[in-house]
């Protein structure tokens, strides 16, 4: 017999045998025989404890008490506890005893496949979300998106592809720009980035390709923006561009013309920071083309709390529907 310090009684222990009550039964639960449970949350000597239901409500001199092991409450909430942490606290095992999961409760570590490995290589599956959209962000999370075919991460409260990599690109040319000059729109095929996106010594690239034609000999420059407006660069946030524009091809029609140029976050906040460095080219002939850098002298300020977008406006030397260039692509990534 032993003796409970809400009122006494006789009861089994369950879960690693024995009827002594020992100080590792503190946080186990006592079950009565009228329906009523409570937490142990003291053990006296090995004939007492205390439990956190004081009511005395339980009509009959019977308990069961279930600590470090297999609890299910009265909810069906399922508990595992091992009364001594170890390398192999809980482990799932096939046919032929080999672990397939494995919990470390001493080094806090989850295993899937045996530790030691295997010639087999078990596989750890994600969920796989198979439309538009992503949940409900977690930081720490990861899942798979067959939409979009990109493992996502949850990180500083956005989801982003996991392996850096494709922030986006287009289906389309852009609209064709031209009966401009300094005042072009960009062009159509533009990129938003989410906010708090830019963090510290993250990179995004830009890589952008396509054809013009023109008459005579004009310029031809490019600059990259951020903001959100399309139409007039002077309303966005200019991040790099040509230091002076390049010499398009004499009356040439449908030849290659591209940009590459990288982001790289240095600071964030409403007040955050970027660098801007990259190059261009536009061919003139078969044979020459005019190869130009881009750049900013200092860092800039953008607000990086905010979703803004990435713009590459063209800019023509003269005025003329003749002169009329095209993005074919426009690709955007993260790293």
């Amino acid at each position: 017999a032993t003796t409970i310090t809400q009122g006494g009684g006789s009861g089994t222990v369950t879960g690693n045998g024995g009827t002594a009550f020992v100080a590792g039964m503190v946080g186990g639960t006592i079950y009565y025989s009228d329906g009523t449970t409570g937490t142990i949350t003291a053990v006296g000597s090995g004939t007492s404890l205390t439990s956190s239901n004081t009511t005395g409500g339980w009509t009959t001199a019977t308990y069961n008490i279930v600590w470090g092991g297999f609890n299910v409450n009265s909810t069906g909430a399922t508990t595992i506890q091992p009364t001594t942490n170890s390398a192999t606290a809980f482990q799932v095992q096939n046919a032929s005893a080999t672990a397939i999961l494995t919990v470390d409760t001493t080094n806090e570590r989850l295993y899937v496949g045996p530790t030691a490995g295997d010639t087999i290589g078990a596989l750890l599956i994600l969920g796989n979300k198979t439309n538009a959209g992503d949940p409900t962000e977690v930081n720490g999370a990861m899942y798979y998106n067959s939409n979009t075919g990109n493992f996502r991460c949850g990180e500083s409260g956005l989801w982003e592809n996991c392996l850096g990599g494709l922030i986006s690109s287009n289906t389309a040319a852009s609209s064709a720009v031209n009966t401009c000059t300094t005042d072009c729109p960009a062009f159509s095929t533009a990129t938003t980035i989410p906010a708090n996106y830019c963090q510290p010594g993250r990179v995004i690239e830009i890589a952008a390709m396509g054809v013009y034609t023109d008459t005579s000999n004009p310029s031809l420059g490019y600059g990259v923006y951020i903001g959100s407006d399309a139409t007039h660069k002077a309303n966005d946030t200019l991040i790099g561009n040509n230091a002076q524009n390049a010499n398009a091809g004499a009356s040439v029609s449908n030849v290659g013309w591209g940009v590459n140029f990288y982001i790289t976050c240095d600071t964030t906040g409403s007040s955050g920071t970027v660098t801007g460095e990259g190059n261009t080219y536009t061919v003139k002939t078969n044979t020459t083309e005019s190869n130009i850098a881009m750049w900013t002298s200092t860092a800039t300020t953008i607000n990086t709390t905010i979703g803004q977008t990435i713009y590459l406006f063209p800019e023509w030397g003269t005025n003329s529907s003749a002169n009329t260039i095209t993005a074919e692509q426009f690709i955007v990534t993260g790293m």
